[in-house]
């Protein structure tokens, strides 16, 4: 797994590195538009330590750090005439961010590098003494954002090419959710035969290439098919659609599911502006869809009202985004009707909840969406777990006794 170390280096360098089968790719971005931290903006983040090491520094001392560790690590080779290794280099570094932090200066680095053991990443805190190792870091004040971004699209068996693309997204995402980042993106690589810069772009001309701005940008988009109502018909002329939004699907499909007078559920995508998504992309949090349970029933059998019971009864309905510990926009809490009497009623249980609970309930009555199939191993998937495995708090839940 990767390694999240966020630091709290107000107006700074957004940096990041990664390693992939290949290598490791190490890129950085530069504060712009803080007041006097732009002073900063063109001073060099990313420092040839040798022709194998490469260190970044996050904090107002980057020339003075990358000097001193580029004399240790001189001097220590010159001593024992041979290449300094990484780890030794990243202990080195984190005597001399110890001492700036003595002087009260924050100071958030990473070291990167290719000696006789391969690929060596280390991340160095002055808030704390000592080194941590791992498969990829972000330092600066955007490190959430770009941490976010290098997570959602990383792969250790990426190649080079994709791994800089993943590093300058992330770098560009940063500096669209924090004010000290932007300038330019510099990205590095460092391999077997030493480092090598690949690019450094300006963030404002990144922008404009991924977003251009056309004289008609302002005219009426084009229809989106995504937002038509759910135009599917069940399976029997006599059964109807129900659709909720409970947290994870496959936890709130086995509680519909076990209803007498449910014929069919089926878990999917909807509400979102994005047509066909897969749970890759919704999971990226930029759709707006919601992860929700399609119902069939018989309404002769089961009644809108004990399907609006089940809904309440299965999920925290008072937090927004919120099931459990999973804080995400595709679980929040929804109904969504396929005509007015659903509406009603589901407005009418809604009220009473709240009354109930004396809160007030996150949940969205919306019109049904386009209902868009999930995966083939989404479906039914607790039923499948526990068919495949026998595990008996797993066919509780199924069955209806937990």
């Amino acid at each position: 797994m990767g390694l999240l170390t966020p630091i709290d280096i107000a107006d700074d360098a957004t940096i990041l590195a990664l390693i992939i089968k290949g290598g490791i790719i190490v890129a950085a971005g530069s504060p712009v538009c803080m007041g006097s931290s732009s002073a900063s903006q063109p001073v060099k983040k990313i420092i040839e330590i040798n022709q194998y090491t490469l260190v970044t520094v996050s904090g107002g001392v980057t020339g003075g750090v990358a000097r001193d560790l580029y004399d240790k690590c001189r001097q220590y080779e010159l001593e024992n005439k041979r290449r300094i290794s990484i780890e030794v280099a990243s202990e080195l570094l984190a005597q001399i961010s110890y001492s700036y932090g003595e002087m009260g200066l924050p100071v958030a680095t990473i070291i990167a590098g290719w000696d006789e053991m391969g690929p060596g990443l280390y991340h160095v805190d002055n808030r704390v003494y000592g080194t941590m190792t791992g498969t990829r870091f972000c330092v600066g004040s955007g490190s959430p954002p770009a941490y976010g971004e290098v997570d959602r699209g990383y792969c250790y068996s990426m190649s080079i090419d994709e791994a800089a693309e993943l590093a300058r997204r992330a770098i560009y995402h940063a500096t669209c959710r924090d004010g000290a980042a932007g300038g330019d993106a510099s990205v590095y690589y460092v391999g077997p035969n030493g480092w090598e810069k690949l690019s450094g772009d300006d963030i404002v001309e990144r922008q404009n290439h991924s977003f251009p701005i056309t004289l008609n940008s302002m005219t009426p988009t084009a229809h989106n098919s995504a937002l038509d109502p759910d135009s599917d018909s069940p399976d029997n002329s006599n059964h109807k659609f129900a659709q909720f939004g409970a947290g994870p699907f496959w936890g709130a499909e086995p509680r519909f599911q076990r209803l007498a007078g449910v014929i069919k559920t089926e878990v999917g995508y909807s509400q979102g502006h994005v047509p066909d998504p897969d749970y890759m992309l919704v999971h990226s949090g930029t759709t707006n869809h919601v992860e929700v349970v399609r119902v069939q029933f018989d309404p002769q059998v089961c009644s809108y009202t004990d399907l609006l019971s089940c809904f309440w009864s299965c999920h925290d309905s008072t937090p927004v985004n919120y099931e459990g510990i999973a804080v995400k926009t595709q679980y929040r809490s929804g109904i969504y009707y396929y005509n007015e009497t659903q509406a009603d009623l589901a407005k009418e249980l809604k009220e009473s909840k709240e009354r109930e609970v004396n809160k007030k309930i996150a949940t969205e009555i919306l019109p049904a969406k386009r209902f868009f199939m999930a995966e083939e191993y989404h479906q039914q998937c607790i039923k499948k777990l526990f068919s495949g495995f026998g595990s008996a708090s797993l066919k509780k839940i199924w069955s209806g006794d937990a």
